[in-house]
């Protein structure tokens, strides 16, 4: 049987890169679809991305380490009295840093849908997980040329950081607790941000995006791990 790819969204540039790299990759045209339009065919789904609260609160129920969160602004002030960093998160679905407010003080603690307690961290990382594997490492680092002051707290693009894959040496317990988080939440498909504090020697997980950039190296490796799956050999 041949294989469709059912995204969440059909105008997904994503979910089109991808469909033309695996139609490269298996000889024939690999079409998008819509989930009553699969029949007798194959289907990859990609699926519909889940808010940080209900995240958070599905790695709790997982035993998976995440970050302190409450949604009750008199909590997200006490922790930013008693010292902690807050992150106030105006918007649930979003990405690159949208809708975030950095709290050091009390009185710097914004209205917002969710707070986090900040994490203190060395290292970020994104683990791509594919069919409950992880397939794919990506270490957070400071982008060379970057003139602008760097907030190390947001890590990404915008505030001068960018992936990569050379020389990554992965603590232990990396790739399983990606895995974990990408089940708890009933993804097939995922890339999990963690963050490593290294000297408690801890992983905690941020969170988990369901439909992952496909662009590049990203894209191959999904495209080659659903084809090898397809194909039986995975």
């Amino acid at each position: 049987m041949k294989l469709v790819v059912v995204p969440n969204n059909m105008r997904s540039k994503s979910a089109k890169r991808l469909a033309n790299t695996l139609s490269a990759e298996l000889g024939y045209k690999v079409y998008r679809v819509a989930p009553n339009r699969v029949r007798r065919r194959v289907a990859f789904t990609l699926p519909k991305g889940t808010d940080k609260l209900t995240q958070l609160k599905s790695f709790n129920e997982h035993g998976i380490n995440c970050p302190d969160y409450t949604t009750d602004i008199g909590t997200a002030r006490d922790w930013a009295d008693s010292g902690s960093t807050v992150v106030c998160r105006r918007l649930l679905l979003a990405s690159s840093g949208k809708g975030i407010v950095i709290a050091e003080t009390p009185d710097e603690v914004v209205p917002a849908r969710l707070y986090t307690r900040y994490v203190p961290k060395k290292q970020e990382f994104r683990v791509h997980v594919f069919d409950g594997r992880a397939i794919d490492v990506q270490l957070k680092k400071k982008r060379r040329g970057y003139e602008n002051e760097r907030d190390t707290r947001v890590r990404n693009l915008a505030n001068g950081y960018v992936f990569c894959r050379e020389n990554i040496v992965e603590p232990e317990g990396l790739r399983g607790i990606a895995v974990d988080a990408v089940r708890a939440l009933g993804y097939s498909i995922g890339a999990v941000d963690i963050v490593h504090n290294v000297k408690k020697k801890k992983l905690v997980v941020l969170e988990v995006n369901a439909n992952p950039g496909m662009e590049g190296t990203t894209l191959r490796m999904y495209a080659k791990a659903i084809v090898d799956k397809v194909k039986g050999r995975a």
